[in-house]
Parts: C-alpha cells; structure tokens; sequence
C-alpha cells in the first residue's frame, strides 16, 4: 500500500496532516487513502497526550475529488454486465463511503481544538463554568459564517499556518478581523497557538485556485 497522508508535527505540538496521493493528480477515496486514514487515526490516538491540535490540509490543487470509481468497475469485465448488476455496485460504494465515514468520525472526535487546544481540553475534561463563559465569544465568532474561513484567518493571524486559501474559501472580513484580535489578545501565548497576533490586511493573504 502506498501512503497518502503525511504527517509533519511541530514543536508546539500540532500536527499538520497533508493528503498527498503520489500515484495520483488528485486525491481520492480508495484502498491506499483508507489504509493511510486508518494508521494516521490510530497514530493520532497513540500520542494524544503529546498533540495539541491537528490541522488537516491537501497537496493536491483541490482538496479531495471524491471516491475512486476505478476499482468498483474493474471487477466486472463487461459494460453489460456493469449495468445489471448495476445494483451491487451501488452497494459496494455505499458500504465503502461507511466505513470512510467511521474513521472521520473517530478523527473528528479525538477531542482536540487548535486554536485554544489546553483550553479546550481542559473544557472538555472539567466542569468549568467560568471557563465556558470566557471561551464563549470567541467559540460564536469562529462559527459566524459557514464554513472554516473565520478558524483559518485566526490562525494565520496567529502565525499557526500560511495565509493561503484556496477559493471559494477566504479570509473573513476586516471587521470581523479586527473583532477576533480584541478576543484573541484576551488569551496568552501559552494558551493559544502562534507566536504571532497581529490585524493583517487583505493583501497580506494569498487566494488560490
């Protein structure tokens, strides 16, 4: 099996997970991805103690094409016999996309946060009231718009990642720029991640195609 999923962890104890399929222009969702994606999960647990956050990026373009129909119509030899059992390919891919779907999850549930990962640890692992008032604000603006734009441009603005992104996704606002700042400058560099906390102005980050 060919590994598609590379891992880079920094100092600070994020791990930068980069989908990079070498035999491949784009990435996509088949044998060698599902068995990079079971021992990158099973990594993440081993050293969970030692990981702060985990930022999930492509080497690729685009992100992620989908799943590779290839191997599903290899094995049936004939356009003809494709289409009557049209049915059990169906089923075929169904089973695969579920089980893609129960390693996400387990990722997705591995409990940590990179832009405050102590503190949200701490969060998740303790009753702490008054730590849930004071993570609220910055927990509403980072989910203000609909997708990981907000989360992205606060960590540039940390200095945590390149301010790259590739369209349609982009920085939020000025505005809203200026409104994480004030919350961010409420935190410590102990408690979140970057060495970095500045505005940044639009022609500081790069869009992508």
């Amino acid at each position: 099996m060919t590994n598609t999923i590379n891992w880079d962890k920094g100092d600070d104890g994020i791990v930068t997970l980069t989908i990079d399929d070498p035999n491949q222009r784009v990435n996509t969702m088949n044998a060698d991805f599902q068995s990079s994606l079971q021992a990158t999960v099973q990594r993440l647990e081993d050293e969970s103690d030692d990981i702060t956050g985990v930022i999930l990026t492509s080497g690729k373009q685009t992100f992620f094409a989908g799943g590779d129909l290839r191997p599903l119509l290899l094995r049936h030899h004939r356009l003809q016999l494709f289409r009557r059992h049209a049915d059990d390919v169906l089923v075929l891919v169904r089973v695969e996309v579920v089980a893609f779907g129960r390693q996400f999850l387990e990722l997705d549930t591995l409990g940590q946060h990179v832009l405050l990962p102590g503190l949200m640890r701490r969060l998740m692992n303790e009753d702490d009231s008054a730590l849930n008032e004071r993570l609220q604000p910055l927990m509403a603006w980072l989910f203000h718009v609909p997708s990981p734009n907000a989360l992205n441009t606060a960590l540039a603005m940390t200095g945590a990642v390149k301010p790259v992104f590739r369209l349609p996704y982009a920085q939020v606002c000025r505005e809203a720029r200026q409104i994480a700042l004030e919350m961010l400058r409420t935190f410590s560099v102990e408690e979140r991640v970057g060495n970095l906390l500045e505005l940044m102005e639009d022609e500081q980050f790069e869009l992508s195609c």
